[in-house]
């Protein structure tokens, strides 16, 4: 009984170092994210453009999905819970996106402290 238990706990222990050490998924950015609006009293204000994010771009968006500006990017890196998307001929210049979970990321505004929050679409 004890050797079962002693097995399952190296087990255990093994699975949990690996999930640890594993490199995070740069991929979990690409796709159509809308912004969260920011609420003033009981007013909803949009406070950031809708983004998409490509391999090559990210291209900001109206809330109607138009296009309005598309940026290329030079690297996608991703570290633990960041992903960095460095701007292309921009003296490297990134933006880092904490990532919630698969379907929603985080973006604090430099200066201003403020978060933004974005829903995968």
């Amino acid at each position: 009984m004890k050797h079962h238990i002693c097995r399952y706990l190296l087990v255990l222990a093994t699975g949990c170092m690996l999930w640890a050490c594993a490199k995070p998924d740069p991929t979990v950015i690409l796709g159509n994210w809308k912004a969260d609006a920011f609420a003033i009293d009981s007013l909803k204000v949009p406070i950031a453009p809708n983004i998409e994010v490509t391999r090559n771009q990210l291209i900001l968006k109206t809330p109607d999905g138009l296009a309005l500006q598309a940026l290329s990017l030079s690297a996608i890196r991703a570290e633990r819970n960041t992903i960095e998307l460095e701007i292309k001929d921009a003296l490297g210049v990134s933006l880092v996106f904490t990532i919630e979970n698969p379907r929603r990321i985080h973006f604090k505004v430099p200066f201003v402290n403020r978060d933004i929050a974005f829903s995968k679409q």
